[in-house]
């Protein structure tokens, strides 16, 4: 998700039965990709 020059990085879970979005991180968009793509390794 994009807001402005930030990007969002959020996953959906399960939360009292509730579909919720939880942001994990946001920054500046080369902060974001490198962010998401050491959660991808996990």
């Amino acid at each position: 998700m994009a807001v402005g020059s930030y990007r969002v990085i959020f996953e959906y879970e399960m939360i009292g039965g509730k579909r919720t979005a939880t942001c994990v991180f946001a920054g500046a968009r080369r902060w974001v990709y490198e962010t998401f793509q050491s959660r991808l390794m996990e």
